[in-house]
């Protein structure tokens, strides 16, 4: 089974307690029709990441549930780009 970071490409960097980071290379089956960034693109690498971050400062043995609040903005149409 293919989990949705491995679907959408995003690749990890530093993971550590406190931090984490990651990158996905922008295409176009990530784009809105309106050949902007589709938000949900943003919204899952955000979460991904987040939850990473998460799991990585827990004490040994210990689950959490995060949530947020995200707001992408507008992204430019380069699919050429790396979102970070």
């Amino acid at each position: 089974m293919t989990s949705l970071p491995e679907l959408l490409g995003i690749e990890f960097g530093t993971v550590e307690h406190g931090f984490a980071e990651g990158r996905l290379e922008l295409r176009q089956e990530l784009m809105a029709p309106n050949d902007y960034l589709h938000a949900a693109t943003v919204v899952a690498l955000a979460d991904t990441l987040c939850g990473f971050g998460c799991l990585a400062s827990l004490p040994e043995g210990e689950v959490v549930l995060a949530s947020g609040a995200l707001d992408g903005g507008t992204l430019p149409r380069d699919t050429t780009a790396w979102l970070v």
